[in-house]
């Protein structure tokens, strides 16, 4: 179980409507990865109507939930609290998408290929 103290307030959230915010921040990261709200649910192990629920702010979602959500997003779980959001740079965006189209257009095994060699370059790159 994931236990920290963070203080709402001063990373931008009010209390009144932390929910609804946390929710459009994870709808904003779906969106920013292509991402339906299946997909997310699927990789995700959440239903996608669940989904739903937290991005508009009808359903509090646990952090335990968030974590699943954030792993699946491949983004830090704090990026759900921060009170800035990250922007991309001019042509990161379209090349992302450029990456994420080529890539879901594939079969699974290409998939699964392809995110072996994505872990085994960041494995070397960090030595």
């Amino acid at each position: 179980m994931l236990y920290f103290k963070i203080n709402l307030r001063a990373e931008g959230l009010a209390l009144e409507n932390i929910h609804g915010k946390i929710g459009n921040r994870v709808k904003d990261a779906r969106k920013k990865r292509y991402m339906t709200q299946e997909e997310l649910g699927e990789i995700a192990g959440i239903t996608s109507n669940y989904i739903s629920l937290i991005e508009n702010g009808k359903k509090k979602a646990s952090i335990e939930t968030l974590q699943k959500i954030s792993t699946a997003l491949n983004i830090p779980l704090s990026r759900f609290f921060s009170a800035e959001t990250t922007k991309t740079k001019g042509g990161e965006a379209g090349y992302d998408k450029k990456i994420y189209s080529a890539v879901r257009s594939l079969g699974k095994k290409e998939q699964n290929l392809i995110m072996d060699i994505i872990t085994k370059m960041k494995k070397y790159r960090k030595k």
